[in-house]
């Protein structure tokens, strides 16, 4: 049988928390070692394992079909379950004279309470569709536990003989009994929908305990002397309350403060224990049942310590995080504080623990449920039990406790025992030295009593030289034997296989000179540690000129760049015979020449013939003077010069010269003087080249017609009077010719700037003509007289009107040529 011993044992003082070996002595012994849960299967809940005071300890375990309750008053591993019901048996419970309780159940029946006293199992409860579930039972043999009618949860009581309904009411939910000795009880009950507040039952009638302090009231606990606790919401956190039993009613506040007070528990003397905040992480609290209320702090230390229990001489047990695991501590209630580590392993998930009060024992006994391994999927059941420790190595050999030290008796042990480091050859022998959490040596001893010696590999692991590559010690026929050498050989032909001391491994390193065929233009081949001899790459011999014929030559290692004129030919003969060279790659070629010299032909090679073509172009002759003629080009002569423009137009009187800047022939009249012939109209009609100069008396623009070849456009009729003139406005009927027209015609002579003006002269005629012949006629010329002055003085003052009207008056003009 495989059992677990504590080694050694931590005391932890919380004023120094300084951790020191402790004589005390508990062997932690394994109630459970299977591949299923036992206790439930959330670790962190207290369901599914109890004990009495005379070491007799219940759980629940799962067997691989359901639930069964399981019953131990010994260290026997893996009992025989006690009930083997088709349906789960769950959340046992066992008070002082060892009678059991639990709920039975299934997915398609309704829960039911049975008792088992010894005598076999009854059914307490018995009520058709209600569910029945939390069985607790007291030491004077009372139950309470509750049950769902499916309208809501009531407390049932069996006193021994009957089951009754204790809470007895349809509209609030009931739940989480406990009961004490004399089979008063307490439990939570939620009013509609308000929070609970916590009653008591004392055989007859209910009481509400709390209904007068905060919003919800949990956990509540009582004693056999009818004290309660409890932990309630005080509108910002959770307080823990006192209840001394007693009556009128008067509830004490143990707690008040800014954090969350919970989980108390209370023994018989009225004492209470509890976990709290202290503003970083959870510790464990304690009062002493003692007025005024003093609270001592039993830890305190940067670790949750969480779900203390206490028992009848004021012990307390937790479960607190002890890196890397969760560990279960114990307080033995005295002061100075003394704290005992009862575990100190790395398997995680130790649930919170619960310790009796057992006369028999040195020491009370603790239970709780964790895994049984640091990988361990399942919970088992432990408890620790104090025995008789003879040699100091805390293990046990008390045929009470079945503690498993197979030599615990120090009077035979050989001289240095009390000095000597277990493990060694000096140790020998030695009782400390062999126990159950003792490494086997090879000495020829059960060193580990596990009725085997020297067994492999733990004794093996005493005769190991710590090196490597000599191979592994063993122990055989009680003495260290040789190991055999580590093969490094590997199935690899190019490693240089050797064995690495430093690193207690083979080194097997790549040699590429063991892969070399001596072939250059295959590359250089290497080893692979796993593939072995690997091709080599071949040298790349591209020059990265395109037109040299590359070339791997083995004879002299090296590569071959032969420069190809070919590889340059761009087939083309006007571009010429194109070559490679070996450094800058192609080089164009020389161009055919086809220039023939003549600059005014344009020279083509022509591919398809592979000939030079010359085509005359006069435009590559053009001098750019316009007045020396087109200049052409002759194919043989180059650019030929081009005959002059002729600009005579036969009349004597005028000098005839080309103006290169307009591109025209100018005709200038040659005439000296006013007797010159030339002066006579028309040879040269209106040039003011000759004459007297221009006269203009009046200053109104207009010269004296005294003076016909005034620079002015026309004469002026009145050269003594400015108001007189060819562009004066018109005073019809006055006898006066204002513009000088001789016969007013206003608006066309304002329009064209003078009334010598040809197209005026027209107009003129057509009036004459036309409408002064008719009544209708003269009617309209002479309301043209009255009222186109101002329309021509307008006209007159304005240049751009003058050329609109002008556009205007031209259709007219044109109509009244036509019908002349």
């Amino acid at each position: 049988m495989k059992r677990f011993a504590s080694g050694l044992i931590f005391c932890v003082i919380v004023v120094f928390t300084v951790a020191v070996p402790c004589n005390a002595t508990r062997d932690i012994v394994p109630l459970t070692q299977n591949s299923y849960d036992d206790g439930d299967s959330a670790w962190n809940n207290d369901v599914g394992y109890e004990l009495n005071d005379d070491g007799t300890w219940v759980w629940q375990g799962f067997d691989g079909a359901d639930w069964e309750i399981f019953l131990s008053s010994g260290k026997t591993l893996n009992p025989g379950a006690m009930t083997s019901s088709p349906d789960n048996d769950q959340k046992p419970d066992i008070n002082a004279s060892g009678t059991v309780v639990w709920q039975r159940g299934s997915a398609t029946t309704d829960a039911e309470i049975y008792l088992d006293s010894g005598s076999g199992e009854t059914n307490i409860s018995n009520s058709a569709g209600v569910d029945d579930s939390d069985p607790r039972i007291g030491d004077g043999g009372h139950v309470v536990w509750e049950g769902d009618d499916g309208s809501d949860f009531e407390i049932y009581l069996y006193d021994g003989v009957t089951t009754s309904n204790i809470s007895n009411d349809s509209l609030n939910d009931d739940f989480e009994p406990q009961v004490n000795a004399s089979g008063k009880a307490v439990w939570m009950k939620k009013f509609s929908a308000l929070p609970t507040d916590i009653v008591f039952y004392d055989g007859a009638s209910v009481t509400n305990l709390s209904n007068t302090f905060g919003d919800e009231d949990v956990d509540p606990r009582i004693n056999d002397s009818n004290m309660v606790v409890w932990s309630g919401f005080d509108g910002s956190d959770y307080e823990i309350y006192f209840w001394d039993g007693q009556t009128p009613v008067s509830i004490t506040r143990l707690t008040d403060n800014s954090v969350n007070d919970s989980r108390p528990e209370i023994n018989n003397a009225g004492q209470v224990t509890w976990h709290a905040s202290d503003g970083s992480d959870l510790e464990i609290y304690f009062w002493d049942g003692q007025t005024p209320v003093t609270v001592t702090q039993i830890t305190n230390n940067a670790e949750d310590d969480a779900d203390p229990h206490i028992n009848q001489a004021g012990e307390v047990v937790w479960h607190g995080w002890a890196s890397p695991a969760w560990q279960i501590f114990h307080w033995d209630g005295q002061t100075p504080v003394t704290i005992t580590q009862i575990t100190t392993d790395t398997y995680w998930g130790k649930s919170p623990p619960k310790i009796n009060d057992n006369p028999s024992r040195l020491e009370n006994d603790i239970i709780w449920k964790g895994k049984e391994s640091f990988m361990g999927y399942d919970l088992e059941i432990y408890v620790a039990i104090s025995c008789t420790d003879e040699d100091g190595d805390t293990y046990c050999t008390d045929a009470e406790t079945g503690g498993d030290d197979c030599d615990d008796d120090p009077s035979d042990d050989p001289a240095g025992c009390d000095t000597c480091s277990c493990g060694t050859a000096a140790c020998a022998g030695c009782a400390r030295c062999i126990n159950p959490g003792i490494l086997e040596v090879c000495d020829g001893i059960d060193n580990d009593c596990s009725d085997g010696i020297d067994e492999d590999p733990d004794a093996s692991a005493d005769c190991e030289d710590e090196f490597y590559c000599n191979g592994q010690e063993y122990c055989g026929s009680g003495a260290c034997q040789a190991g055999t050498p580590v093969d490094c050989t590997d199935t690899v032909s190019c490693t240089d296989d050797s064995c690495n001391e430093g690193t207690d491994s083979c080194d097997h390193l790549p040699n590429d000179t063991l892969c070399d065929d001596t072939v250059w233009c295959n590359g250089p081949e290497s080893c692979d540690v796993i593939l072995g001899c690997q091709a080599g790459v071949e040298p790349d011999c591209d020059d990265g000129v395109g037109c040299t014929v590359d070339d791997c030559n083995e004879v002299t290692d090296s590569c071959d760049h032969v420069p190809n004129d070919a590889l340059c030919d761009d087939t083309l003969w006007c571009t010429g015979s194109e070559t490679c060279d070996p450094v800058l790659d192609c080089q164009a070629g020389t161009a055919v020449n086809c220039d023939d010299g003549i600059g005014c032909t344009v020279d083509t090679c022509f591919e398809a013939s592979q000939s030079c073509d010359h085509v005359a172009t006069d435009s590559l002759c053009d001098d750019g003077i316009w007045c020396n003629g087109s200049e052409t080009c002759d194919p043989a002569l180059d650019c030929q010069a081009g005959t002059d423009v002729d600009c005579s137009d036969g009349n004597d009187c005028t000098t005839d010269l080309c103006d290169e800047a307009g591109d025209v022939c100018e005709n200038t009249c040659n005439a000296v003087d006013d007797v010159d012939p030339c002066c006579a109209d028309p040879a040269c009609e209106y040039e003011p080249l000759c004459g007297v100069p221009c006269v203009d008396n009046d200053g109104d623009g207009f010269g004296d017609p005294a003076t016909p070849r005034c620079t002015y456009p026309f004469w002026d009729c009145d050269d003594g009077n400015p108001d007189i003139n060819p562009l004066a406005s018109e005073i019809p009927n006055n006898d006066i010719d204002e513009n000088c027209d001789g016969r007013s015609c206003f608006i066309a002579t304002a329009a064209f700037g003078t009334p010598l003006e040809g197209k005026i002269d027209a107009l003129r005629s057509f009036r004459d003509a036309y409408l002064m012949n008719s009544s209708a006629g003269r009617a309209f010329v002479e309301a043209y007289y009255q009222h186109s002055p101002p329309v021509a003085q307008a006209i007159a003052e304005r240049p751009w009107l003058q050329a609109f009207v002008r556009v205007l008056l031209l259709p007219l003009v044109g109509l009244a040529s036509l019908m002349l």
